[in-house]
């Protein structure tokens, strides 16, 4: 809906509505014939993006207003190429965070930030690998906005709920935890490039090579594992629905307990069937 004095960004909204209609489709909820939505980035201008940019802002800022989460704790730093054990967890201290730099082909939108993801060393046969959250970036638009995903690790993220080890009510407080951090703007799925650039330049979307050596690494300091515990938020939820399948291919085989949460982010729908 549109007030008197601003509209909704139509761009991001005729996306969504061609994505929900294509997906509709598909499942043989709604005919083929159905010819879709109109592209409407013609009719955005700036101040569409000036609102939806303060919108944004503002829903944010209400969201850590009122949100109780303890602080980030300090973290320690580990570069599997040039570390010669390749950063093992036997190596880790128990409790403390580290941030792991993986190397090879992973990538952030911000190139001036290399990948990392997080590992807390606890219980060697109990493991929660988890999706972290942070947008979705799937026209240039939404990526110059600065708004709609996340480009570099952040390394403000709270361990809280499921994540948290001081908390006597988590059932998962003495896992190891393998956290897969965000800044490829595509739900943890893609591998490409785009001209998304101010001026152009060519930005890199590999949430699918950065979670492929997370899962790496994990299959490498994990063999024995009896409980596997797979969880995601929003973006992340997206991304551990499309990873379930070969994370416990990869890591669950002589698991006897294996769980997984997706949390606040529905990005696959089970078959419908037809006649």
């Amino acid at each position: 809906q549109a007030s008197s004095k601003h509209r909704t960004d139509c761009t991001l909204v005729a996306g969504m509505a061609r994505s929900v209609l294509a997906l509709l489709v598909a499942a043989h909820v709604l005919p083929r014939s159905v010819t879709g939505v109109p592209d409407a980035s013609a009719a955005c201008d700036a101040e569409d993006q000036s609102f939806i940019q303060r919108q944004v802002k503002a829903e944010h800022a209400v969201v850590r207003e009122h949100r109780d989460e303890p602080d980030a704790p300090p973290t320690e730093q580990c570069d599997m190429e040039k570390d010669k054990h390749g950063c093992r967890v036997s190596h880790m201290r128990r409790g403390q965070i580290y941030d792991v730099f993986p190397g090879g082909g992973t990538a952030c939108l911000d190139s001036s930030q290399p990948y990392y993801f997080q590992v807390v060393k606890g219980n060697p046969r109990k493991l929660l690998f988890f999706f972290e959250d942070g947008g979705f970036c799937a026209t240039r638009v939404q990526y110059l906005s600065n708004q709609f995903c996340t480009r570099k690790p952040r390394r403000d993220t709270p361990y809280s709920g499921l994540l948290n080890q001081s908390d006597h009510r988590n059932p998962y407080r003495d896992y190891s935890i393998v956290r897969v951090s965000y800044c490829s703007g595509d739900a943890h799925g893609g591998n490409s490039t785009q001209p998304w650039g101010l001026n152009g330049e060519v930005v890199q979307l590999r949430g699918s090579v950065n979670a492929e050596a997370v899962l790496q690494w994990a299959k490498s300091q994990f063999p024995y594992l009896t409980n596997l515990v797979l969880g995601g938020y929003s973006a992340g939820s997206t991304g551990v629905q499309g990873w379930a399948n070969r994370i416990i291919d990869q890591l669950g085989r002589r698991c006897a307990h294996i769980s997984v949460l997706a949390d606040s982010g529905v990005g696959h729908l089970f078959p419908i069937a037809s006649s």
